[in-house]
């Protein structure tokens, strides 16, 4: 049976790292890809972070303090030594996808020689298969990097308890604290780091890590040291999160909700199932005590992700992934090793769990690998020949690739926010057209999604919602120009 397993496991990871290759070009710009990459082009070109995307807003236009610090330097970065394009900055999170798996390798090495083939291959298998890291690993989003951090720190951490180094404990500490300069929810490995060591009744060692988590925070601090106010300004009304979720109750609140992200979607249901059989399993063969450490660290992460994460969303949950990958690693191993002492329910229980989340994985990642490509480069390209250099464009935000420096580019949630949500208006065109009116746009593009929001209105060419008129319709795409007459 070993053997066999042994078989599946790498053929498993040859077919997720294949899927993960084929499905590299061609993705669409995710979510909030587009500012990021701006907040990184400005960063790199003038040297502060800026953004056009959405000027009027807490003064974004002029500088940004509230973002993701280490995550946009390091985007910045990748842009002066290889130009502006979602690759350069898309390969942050692809390397730290291979740095956790080099993780999970070296992790694997604290088992025995003939179970750590198997711990290893079945942490990997579900890492790389996982539907949300399959597809976040693509994306130039921080949960990859923050995730790397919180696993390097873990494993520090684990060093230290074993050998006693407080100079391990320090390295553990820093991480944890890049891990929050990378994204401020990377404070859950802060908190998880003095908890564990807490529990431990490692006074000092709490305190030096304690310590080093600040130091290796200070550039967040440092880099609004004169700008204060404006920060305050933009962390106090930023549109993405409300007052009452920086309340103790609203806190409380959002970790009993928890269960409103591990089972939102497919993406992350089956692999929340397959995580919780794993971990009953293990704790009914093996017990608390054997792994009180492992488990004192995960479950403090996963509590603190509950309380302080801005909102529900999935992504923010890959922070937990590699240590999910951990604990079903070592039930892989253990149930080979301890089939026959395993009750025959719950053998019965994780079979099905984690065949239900291999053909699931397999059919998802599939469908990301070879459908719902789109060459935007491409696309904004033709929208860009119809229009004269830094026209202002009222436009979905992945118009910065590659247009950020030839057009002055509004982003279309602004609009949203400005219409719906704080002008309690209907998103209508001639809401839309109004609005881009008042705010001096001389053009507006519509994507298909912003076409079914606005209630798929006629958009023919020639068509006018005043003072706009339908100029360009892209016949690839389903795309719409609208220019101020």
């Amino acid at each position: 049976m070993g053997i066999r397993l042994n078989h599946i496991l790498i053929v498993l990871l040859i077919i997720g790292g294949a899927l993960l290759i084929v499905s590299l070009p061609g993705q669409p710009i995710q979510g909030d890809e587009a500012a990021f990459a701006e907040f990184s082009h400005s960063l790199a070109r003038d040297g502060y972070v800026h953004s056009e995307l959405f000027r009027g807003l807490l003064d974004y236009e002029h500088r940004v303090l509230l973002y993701h610090k280490l995550f946009i330097w390091l985007g910045a970065a990748m842009y002066r030594l290889f130009g502006f394009g979602a690759g350069p900055v898309r390969a942050i999170s692809l390397l730290a996808f291979v740095g956790l798996l080099i993780g999970l390798y070296r992790w694997s090495r604290s088992y025995p020689a003939d179970r750590r083939r198997v711990a290893f291959l079945a942490a990997a298998v579900f890492l790389t298969l996982a539907p949300l890291t399959f597809k976040f690993a693509k994306f130039f989003r921080p949960e990859m990097l923050q995730a790397l951090f919180g696993l390097m720190s873990f494993l520090a951490l684990s060093a230290a308890s074993a050998g006693r180094s407080s100079v391990r404990v320090l390295v553990a500490g820093a991480l944890a604290g890049l891990a929050m300069l990378t994204h401020l929810n990377g404070v859950i490995f802060v908190i998880a780091g003095g908890v564990l060591l807490l529990t431990r009744r490692r006074w000092l060692d709490t305190i030096l890590f304690g310590i080093a988590s600040l130091v290796a925070f200070a550039p967040f601090v440092i880099d609004i040291v004169g700008h204060t106010a404006l920060f305050w300004k933009q962390y106090t009304f930023d549109p993405t999160f409300g007052a009452h979720e920086r309340t103790f109750g609203g806190s409380l609140l959002k970790l009993f909700d928890e269960h409103k992200r591990l089972f939102r979607k497919p993406e992350i249901i089956f692999s929340t199932v397959l995580f919780l059989t794993m971990l009953i399993a293990n704790l009914v063969r093996d017990g608390f005590r054997t792994r009180r450490d492992f488990y004192t660290y995960t479950l403090a992460c996963m509590a603190a992700l509950g309380a302080l994460a801005p909102a529900k969303t999935t992504p923010y949950a890959i922070l937990l992934f590699p240590l999910w990958a951990i604990e079903i690693g070592h039930g892989a191993a253990g149930l080979r090793w301890h089939w026959q002492d395993t009750r025959p329910v719950l053998r019965g229980i994780a079979t099905l769990a984690a065949v239900a989340f291999l053909v699931h994985a397999v059919y998802a990642d599939g469908a990301n690998a070879f459908t719902g490509k789109e060459d935007v480069v491409a696309r904004n390209r033709r929208l860009a020949a119809h229009l004269q250099p830094q026209a202002r464009v009222l436009a979905a935000a992945d118009l910065v690739f590659n247009e950020v420096d030839y057009l002055r580019i509004s982003a279309m949630r602004l609009a949203y926010w400005r219409i719906v949500d704080w002008g309690n208006k209907s998103f209508s065109p001639d809401n839309l057209a109004a609005y881009a009116d008042s705010a001096q746009i001389t053009a507006i593009v519509l994507s298909t999604s912003d076409q079914e929001k606005l209630g798929n209105p006629r958009l023919s060419l020639g068509d006018t919602y005043p003072p706009f008129r339908v100029t360009y319709v892209d016949s690839t795409t389903g795309h719409v120009l609208l220019k101020s007459e």
